[in-house]
């Protein structure tokens, strides 16, 4: 599934070589991507357009591994060309383990399905997050007019808005509410994070989480773990913990490493420039078919899901995981003959 044409986040990286080449405006560039954002669907994070800098962090930033950092095409085509020896290698052992020919034609037909529209799903995602850059550009409007903070005109509900003209003084008060409730809310999820997913008849289990170490920590809580493997390859690097709602995307291009393995809660478009600048790759929510795989594995960086990965692991750490079978190593554990800093 690596390498797939169409997909308008893997253009982004052709076009982000463009400029560097001076083939391609700065201002075209951000003009056709500066509606992304770490998070695009959070719209009170800004979008790449909203940062002057963010262009200079994003022509200065490297891939990792064997990929030449300046050139995203020419790495395209050395997946594509290792995609095709995959599917012959495959064909090999097909005809190996003697399948019929119906069941062939569904593998080979499902593959083509899988082909066909992963691409199209990043590209649907940019589409729609254009649609969401205009309603924060909206808000932001509203808000000047009002004279209300960036920040505060996204605390207000939907239907809330149309009242800021005539009952603004109580709004502000609301306002100022909600910005402790949300205070209180960061740190309760600090000290103990919910669960994934709450269930209706069991509210009173909802704090029973299986017992982790807490990020933070000097332990490492590594060994044994075992996640699901979302992009191949084996990796040792470095934790690198990071909140994708709330990060600002200049300062973590500027600080990231080619040894850092980003460990979030899940991972959207935004953070793709990102993910060719890092070793590797671990999310708490995610699959085969999720954005962070298809990313990852168009960065060419194994990638896996970890449930509480973020409290599993301590940022700096030194940890190793194998991105085609999900299996998780501490730096003590992991085999030094294995650990060579780049994929296998």
């Amino acid at each position: 599934l690596q390498a797939l044409p169409g997909s308008r986040i893997n253009q982004q990286s052709f076009d982000l070589q463009a400029v560097r080449e001076q083939q391609l405006q700065a201002q075209t560039y951000i003009e056709r991507y500066g509606h992304l954002a770490s998070n695009e669907l959070e719209l009170s994070l800004p979008r790449y357009d909203e940062n002057p800098g963010l262009i200079d962090e994003l022509l200065s930033t490297t891939a990792n591994i064997d990929s030449d950092p300046q050139q995203p095409k020419q790495a395209f085509l050395q997946q594509q060309r290792q995609r095709k020896h995959d599917e012959r290698r495959l064909s090999e052992r097909l005809d190996a383990l003697q399948l019929s020919a119906p069941q062939r034609q569904q593998l080979w037909s499902d593959l083509r399905l899988a082909r066909r529209f992963l691409p199209l799903r990043e590209t649907i995602k940019y589409h729609y997050a254009g649609e969401y850059a205009l309603i924060r550009k909206a808000l932001l409007e509203l808000a000047q007019r009002l004279k209300l903070s960036d920040e505060q005109i996204f605390y207000l509900q939907p239907e809330e808005l149309p009242l800021c003209l005539k009952e603004l003084p109580l709004l502000r008060k609301q306002i100022e509410q909600r910005q402790q409730q949300h205070q209180l809310a960061l740190e309760i999820a600090r000290q103990q994070p919910l669960p994934a997913v709450i269930f209706g008849d069991q509210i009173d289990l909802t704090g029973n989480l299986s017992p982790t170490t807490p990020s933070g920590t000097n332990q490492t809580a590594t060994n044994g773990h075992r996640g699901q493997p979302m992009a191949p390859g084996f990796i040792r690097g470095k934790v690198r913990l990071i909140d994708a709602q709330q990060c600002d995307l200049h300062q973590l291009l500027a600080s990231a490493g080619k040894n850092d393995i980003i460990v979030t809660r899940s991972a959207n478009l935004g953070l793709a420039p990102l993910l060719r600048k890092v070793a590797g790759l671990i999310v708490e929510v995610g699959g085969l078919l999720a954005h962070s795989a298809c990313q990852a594995r168009e960065a060419g960086i194994p990638a896996m899901v970890l449930p509480n990965a973020t409290r599993l692991l301590v940022e700096g750490s030194q940890i190793a995981f194998d991105g085609r079978t999900g299996q998780l190593y501490s730096a003590i554990q992991d085999p030094e003959s294995r650990c060579t800093g780049t994929t296998a």
